[in-house]
């Protein structure tokens, strides 16, 4: 396999709900030449992850900002850091405020105690942790933490495939399947823009695509069933309006007018 599905989204709804930052984290096995094949259409800033518990943005190349004139950054995505069994990647702002992190020589970038608690573990037996703005409780006392956490079961059966969330509250729980689904909407666009000269398997990624959008919250315990189908058209869509799109603000802007 050229991709094991461990995926977690740190997905930042916070500062503008309709267009979330995120970082999705790929835990698989790669190699230097597959990750560079992989990007080679793209401006990537690399970093070799020797600890897990620290992303250290002052590591990372200096490399130019995006250039919002130029066609080929409307579906750029930005590899930040891998390891053997490690693939970060995030989109376009988010990587522009780490490289400005970077050009700058400003502190390390520290990711969240859950996503290093997550990295602990074998991918072999989960698919995805989503998680809200932070994923710091302790800014966010009110709600907590707001995930929902995929899991494979014990035969790696993706036909088996269910979300457990932790809610028994149903505002929570309606919440958590929104952020789901927009979690898969950007996550199709971001492996969506995988540029078509790339020699890692496209149907690989298309593959990760469609299970991410067959994903559905089943019952756990208390909880009713919730479906949170997503066709796969859905996402397409989306992710064309992206590419057309200059600005996800200007297209927001029009939107209202």
């Amino acid at each position: 396999k050229e991709i094991s599905l461990g995926i977690y989204t740190h997905l930042n709804t916070a500062e503008n709900p309709e267009n979330p930052q995120f970082v999705s984290i790929f835990r698989g096995h790669f190699s230097k030449s597959k990750i560079d094949k992989f990007f080679s259409d793209n401006q990537v800033a690399c970093q070799k992850i020797q600890d897990y518990s620290t992303w250290d943005v002052s590591k990372v190349e200096t490399i130019p900002k995006n250039d919002s004139s130029s066609p080929k950054s409307k579906n750029q995505v930005h590899l930040i850091a891998y390891s053997d069994d490690l693939l970060i990647i995030c989109s376009p702002e988010l990587a522009n405020s780490a490289i400005d992190a970077v050009n700058q020589k400003k502190n390390s970038y520290k990711l969240p105690t859950q996503f290093t608690e997550m990295l602990k573990y074998s991918p072999q037996n989960w698919l995805a942790f989503y998680g809200d703005s932070t994923m710091d409780p302790t800014r966010n006392k009110e709600s907590g933490l707001q995930y929902v956490h995929a899991y494979l079961g014990e035969n790696n059966d993706l036909t088996q495939l269910r979300c457990f969330n932790q809610f028994t509250d149903e505002n929570k729980t309606k919440s958590a399947t929104l952020q789901l689904k927009t979690t898969l909407t950007f996550l199709s666009m971001a492996l969506s823009s995988t540029p078509p000269s790339a020699k890692m398997s496209k149907e690989s990624l298309q593959a990760v695509i469609d299970l991410l959008n067959s994903v559905k919250i089943s019952s756990n315990q208390s909880l009713q069933t919730i479906s949170a189908d997503y066709p796969s058209k859905r996402a397409a869509d989306a992710f064309e309006v992206a590419l057309k799109q200059t600005t996800p603000t200007e297209k927001l802007a029009n939107e209202k007018n």
